[in-house]
Formats: structure tokens, C-alpha cells, sequence
């Protein structure tokens, strides 16, 4: 005799397959949106999409980022190169691994190493104290026992290149602490950075209300910790990226300038950031 089929069971099992799906609707939702987004935003005006006008569509249509980065003369090498760095980096990292008991090898520059490394502490030597400058960019030592830089035209002359070049290729590089003192006892300060320095001193020095700034023996907390680290780019990169807009273009009108600190607040962490430095400071002045 045939069976009959229990019509329950049926509907059970179509139920189920009806969630499943819709679940699995939501989270591919959930993960192509914000790729989506990036690709509609990248066609999209910058000021519309920090206005948070941009959702599903391109808001002030536009090809400029993409004729921005295609005329960029590196853009081959930096694909290159990021390949390279991905592939030295991932078999560095292996031989590291299989060569260092812990699967951890580096250096310190401070006495801490048992507090940060803790049970990868051996794996971890001090840094020895550097051996001299004299090479390339410093080229020895006048009658007063200060070290001496190449100047602009050496540079040029030997090879082809500026001073501030030669520097960020020979310098060290690393753990190092310039203190003012330094420019009066161990090595003299470059033309250039004496030039910035009277320039900020002489013309907008002048215009500077307040000198106070910001504390950097302030300490936080855990959580506040987390606040900066979770809003802290996103804003940074904002404020830039209008600012160099307003740079170029112009403005803001008073409206704009509502819509820009609306924009900070709601989308960037603005509040959050201001209250958790805020507390810092409190906390450090309470202690003095």
C-alpha cells in the first residue's frame, strides 16, 4: 500500500529551507554592502559621501579619483611591489618560524622585554648601542667634535641626489631619540629644518593665541584604548581628506560647515574621541 505523505513534515522542511535562505540573504547583505559601497563611492563626489549622501547610488557622479590614480606614474611599481614585499614577507616569516624555538625572533630597545614578551622573552636581545653615523650622509666631525652632514651641492655633485634624499636612504633608521640639546653638542641642524622653524616662528607664531597643547604623559584607559583605535583613522582621514578639498575648491558656507561637524559626530566618532581625550586630561591635571 503507498504511503501517504505527511504533509506537516513538508511544510517543516520548506519552513526551514525559507529561513535558511533568508539568513543567508542577510549575511551576504552584510558582506557586500560596504564592498559595494567602496565602489560606489569611489565614482561618487568626496563631499557627498562624507555628507552621507551616498547609499546605494554614486551621489555627484565622478571619474576623478580613478584619472587621479591611473596618472600616477608609480602605480605599476607600487602593485609590484606590494606583491613582492607579500610574497619576501610570507617566506621570511616561515623561515623565522621554523628556525626560532618559540616561533618569535626580535630586538628591544628597552629593558621590558619579560613584561612584553613573557614567554617568547629569550627569543627577544637587546639592541647594542650603534657603532657611529659616519658614512654617506654624515661625513665626519669638525673641530668641535660636531658631526657633519653632506651639503645640498655634494650631494648633487657625488650622487645625483638631494641631501634629504641621502638621508632617508643612508641615515639609521630605528630606535632613536633627538633631543634639542643634540643640535648644540652631537650634530647641527639642517638649513632646510632651520628654515621651517624661523618660517613657523616668524609668520604664524604670531597668529598662535594659545601655546597650551595636549599632554603626552596623558594615560588611558583600556576602553578609552579601544575608542581611539576604533575612531581615530577614520576621523584623521576625513578631516584631511576636506581639508584638502576646501584647499582646492574653496569654502566651507556655514552649511557646509553644519553638515561637515554633523558628519564628524555621527559617522566619525567626533563626541567619543573629544570625551576620552577630555578624561585624560582631567585625570592627568587632577594628579599634579
Amino acid at each position: 500500500m503507498e504511503k501517504k505523505k505527511d504533509l506537516s513534515t513538508g511544510m517543516s522542511e520548506r519552513t526551514s529551507d525559507i529561513i535558511l535562505v533568508a539568513i543567508c540573504a542577510v549575511v551576504l547583505a552584510i558582506v557586500a554592502y560596504p564592498l559595494y559601497y567602496v565602489l560606489v563611492a569611489s565614482f561618487s563626489d568626496p563631499y557627498e559621501v562624507y555628507a552621507g549622501k551616498t547609499f546605494l547610488l554614486p551621489s555627484g557622479f565622478t571619474l576623478d579619483g580613478y584619472k587621479a590614480v591611473f596618472a600616477e606614474k608609480n602605480i605599476v611599481a607600487g602593485f609590484l611591489n606590494s606583491v613582492k614585499y607579500t610574497v619576501i614577507g610570507t617566506v621570511f616569516s616561515v623561515l623565522l618560524i621554523a628556525k626560532c624555538q618559540q616561533g618569535y625572533v626580535g630586538v628591544s630597545t628597552w629593558w621590558y622585554i619579560e613584561e612584553l614578551m613573557g614567554d617568547y622573552a629569550k627569543d627577544c636581545v637587546f639592541l647594542p648601542p650603534l657603532t657611529g653615523p659616519k658614512g654617506v650622509f654624515f661625513t665626519g666631525q669638525d673641530d668641535k667634535g660636531m658631526w657633519l652632514s653632506i651639503t645640498e651641492d655634494e650631494a648633487r655633485s657625488q650622487y645625483g641626489k638631494s641631501a634629504g634624499e641621502l638621508r632617508n636612504l643612508y641615515e639609521v633608521y630605528g630606535p632613536k631619540l633627538i633631543l634639542a640639546e643634540y643640535y648644540s653638542g652631537v650634530f647641527y641642524m639642517e638649513d632646510r629644518a632651520i628654515e621651517r622653524l624661523t618660517d613657523l616662528d616668524e609668520f604664524w607664531m604670531p597668529y598662535v593665541r594659545d601655546t597650551t597643547f595636549y599632554p603626552v604623559d596623558c594615560v588611558f584607559t583600556g576602553m578609552e584604548m579601544e575608542t581611539i583605535d576604533w575612531h581615530k583613522t577614520d576621523f584623521e582621514q576625513a578631516v584631511k581628506e576636506q581639508e584638502g578639498l576646501w584647499l582646492r575648491d574653496g569654502g566651507p558656507t556655514d552649511e557646509e560647515w553644519a553638515e561637515y561637524k554633523e558628519y564628524l559626530s555621527k559617522k566619525c566618532g567626533m563626541d567619543d574621541l573629544i570625551q576620552v581625550y577630555q578624561d585624560a586630561y582631567d585625570r592627568f591635571s587632577a594628579a599634579e
